[in-house]
Parts: structure tokens; sequence; C-alpha cells
């Protein structure tokens, strides 16, 4: 059996001076940046065969990637701290999630999701100072002031 790390890679934080000229939304309210980028997000992953419905959620957007066995979620959010520097997260974080009576390893599933997350984003906004963090790390990089 491999060995695999306790805490997975479920947020990457990464810069692009194109999110900002992708076409607006019909409804830019709260962070019209993060908007921007789920719509590019749940279009190329809807054209891949996920869900890719997308909504504005109080503080940030989510794209909703799959709903079976269970909700798997993208949360895009600006980062107020730098200039054109933007976040995408996984939600669960976790690496088992539970279900019903069922316990999902969600280990491999997220992996495979962050790489293609992170070629799509190379690829159609040219982004930049890429990093890739865990639940733990990114909550103290938050307090970090």
């Amino acid at each position: 059996m491999v060995e695999r790390p306790k805490a997975m890679k479920t947020l990457l934080h990464f810069k692009s001076e194109q999110v900002s000229s992708l076409p607006a939304l019909d409804d830019d309210t709260m962070d019209p940046g993060a908007g921007r980028l789920a719509k590019l997000l749940a279009d190329t992953l809807k054209m891949e065969g996920y869900c890719g419905d997308y909504y504005d959620e109080d503080w940030m957007w989510q794209v909703v990637v799959s709903r079976k066995p269970y909700m798997i979620t993208l949360i895009c959010r600006t980062d107020l701290k730098e200039e054109n520097a933007y976040s995408v997260a996984v939600e669960p974080y976790s690496r088992i999630v539970r279900r019903w009576f069922r316990k999902y390893d969600n280990y491999v599933t997220v992996n495979q999701l962050m790489e293609f997350i992170e070629k799509i984003l190379k690829s159609k906004l040219a982004a930049s100072d890429i990093r890739l963090w865990d639940f733990k790390e990114w909550d103290r990089m938050q307090y970090d002031y």
C-alpha cells in the first residue's frame, strides 16, 4: 500500500492579469474577478463532462464539479492582499468523505482535479506564481499580518 500524506493540497493560489479581461457576467455583484474565473472554470469543466454549474455565494463564487457519489465544489475568490491574485479551493478538503454509511477516499480525486485546474489556469489565463496549500497552511496564511 502506498503511503499518502495526511494533508491534501486543496487550495491553489495564483496571479493573472488576464482574469479582468474575461467577459463580464450579467450579475457582477460581490466579487467580479472571482465570478469571471468561476465562469471560465465551469465552462471548461462542462466541456470535460463535469457538472459545471456555478453561482454567487456570500463572499465567493462556487463551481459544482460533481454531485455523486458526494458533492465536490470549487470555491473561487479574489485575494484582496495582492493585485491580480486569486484563489481556487476544493471542497471537501478532507481526505475521507463520509456520506450515509460509506466512506470515500477523496485523495486521488482532489489531486487529479487540482492538476486539471492548474493546467486550465496556465493555458487559458497565463497564470503565474502558482502555489498549492493544504487547508491548515492556508488558514495560517490568512491570519499572518
